[in-house]
Parts: structure tokens; C-alpha cells; sequence
């Protein structure tokens, strides 16, 4: 009889172990939601440390140029200072009146940057025999009406720059024009080298002059797919972000 009492009784439906409320069960399910919380935040921070330590390398590379650049000037005034003295005393000191418009002439097409400063315009000035003041005079005001020369390395940051932003208003020409630009001062900056010769190739540029519009905006987005993909380094922040976003717009 109890065991058929048994039989028919009614079964009570035994709970899963992680809801008893034991310190296991807690332990359980913290552990599974940090797991949880891991797989959505642990790709999205790795990303996120890629692009910053990505930046900081390429503001580190922009520095470490720009130091080489100046070391660079530095090397190349101190060059032309000691060429300035050498002639100054081997053919200008008390050297004959020709001999002395011989070196003003030089000092002027070939070390204006020398001829701009007061310092050595005093020294010519007194040392220079009476017949070469005035055209030391002349020279002098040439050379301060020339604009000042910029820096190899300036002048491939602005053809850079110039060339994204070409890139961005979809001038493809303009484009490989500024980097060309860029890569005749300065070489071996960042990619100007690739983006003018791999990237906006004379082929490229003719399949897009004779685009329609929705092709030449396809060119468009395959290009600048290819520099964020492949030539990216070097870019700065602003236009990288710039044309990521034009990337993305562009259908």
C-alpha cells in the first residue's frame, strides 16, 4: 500500500542548481554575465587600442620627421655659414672692388637667407670699398622683397594635405598632382610616393575623366578604400577621419 501511495504521488519538479540561491550558484552567474560583458567590450576596447596606439605612432613619425628635417637645416645653415666666412675672407676682406661685387653677386642668387641678416650686412657694408656699397644696398633690398623659403619638410606637409583634400572633393587629378608635388621636395614622406605612383595612376585618373557620375563616385570610394586599406600611415587625425566618413557616405 505505501507503495503504491508512492507511485502516485506527485513528483515535486526538482529547480536548476544556478537558482538555488547557494554562494555556487551567485559565483555561477556573475561569472557568466562578466563573460558576457567580455565578449561585447574586450573587441570594441581592442579596437579602440588599436586606433590609439595606430595614432600615436603616427604622431610620433610626424615628430620624429620633423626632428630629422631640422637636424637636417641646422647641418645645411651651418654649412652655408662656413662657406659665407671662407668667402669673406678669401675674396672679400680687403680684396679689390670687383672681387667684392663678385661676392655680393654670389652671396645674393646663392646664400640670400645669409644676405637677409643685419649681422652680415654690417660686416659688408664695412669692410666693402665705396664703389660696392650701393649694390650691396640693391642686393640687400632683392633679396628682402623674395618671399622666405620654406622647409622640404613643410612643403610636402602642405602637399599632403592638399592632396586629401582634393581626394575628398573627388578632384582625382588635383589629387596626385599635390602628392607628386610633395614627393619631388620630400621622397620619403609618409606615402606620397605610393599614392602618386600606385594609387593615382595615369590609368586610374582617365577611367575617371571619362566616368559618369555614379562611377566616378564607385572611383571615388575604391580609392580611398585603397589609402585607409593599404597608405594610411602618416595621415593625420582630421583628414583620416574625414575620409573614413566620405568613405562611408559615398554610394
Amino acid at each position: 500500500m505505501a507503495t503504491e501511495d508512492f507511485a502516485h504521488a506527485p513528483r515535486v519538479q526538482e529547480r536548476p542548481w544556478w537558482t538555488s540561491g547557494s554562494k555556487y550558484a551567485l559565483a555561477f552567474i556573475v561569472a557568466s554575465n562578466a563573460a558576457l560583458l567580455l565578449t561585447v567590450f574586450v573587441p570594441e576596447f581592442s579596437h579602440w587600442r588599436d586606433r590609439s596606439l595606430q595614432r600615436a605612432i603616427s604622431d610620433s613619425e610626424q615628430r620624429q620627421e620633423r626632428d630629422i628635417a631640422k637636424a637636417n637645416e641646422s647641418l645645411t645653415r651651418l654649412n652655408r655659414q662656413v662657406e659665407v666666412t671662407r668667402l669673406l675672407f678669401e675674396h672679400f676682406f680687403g680684396k679689390p672692388a670687383r672681387e667684392q661685387r663678385a661676392v655680393v653677386s654670389y652671396l645674393t642668387y646663392q646664400f640670400p637667407q645669409d644676405l637677409r641678416k643685419k649681422s652680415l650686412q654690417a660686416i659688408l657694408v664695412l669692410e666693402a670699398k665705396p664703389a660696392v656699397r650701393q649694390q650691396i644696398t640693391k642686393s640687400v633690398a632683392a633679396v628682402q622683397a623674395r618671399p622666405v623659403s620654406k622647409s622640404k619638410v613643410d612643403l610636402a606637409v602642405e602637399g599632403e594635405q592638399r592632396g586629401f583634400q582634393s581626394l575628398l572633393a573627388g578632384e582625382l587629378a588635383k589629387a596626385r598632382q599635390a602628392f607628386a608635388a610633395a614627393f619631388a621636395v620630400y621622397p620619403t614622406y609618409h606615402n606620397v610616393d605610393e599614392l602618386t605612383h600606385i594609387v593615382l595612376t595615369p590609368d586610374r585618373l582617365a577611367s575617371y575623366a571619362r566616368a559618369g557620375t555614379a562611377q566616378r563616385r564607385q572611383l571615388q570610394k575604391d580609392t580611398i578604400g585603397i589609402v585607409l586599406t593599404s597608405y594610411s600611415w602618416g595621415i593625420p587625425p582630421n583628414l583620416r577621419k574625414a575620409l573614413q566618413t566620405k568613405y562611408e557616405r559615398l554610394r
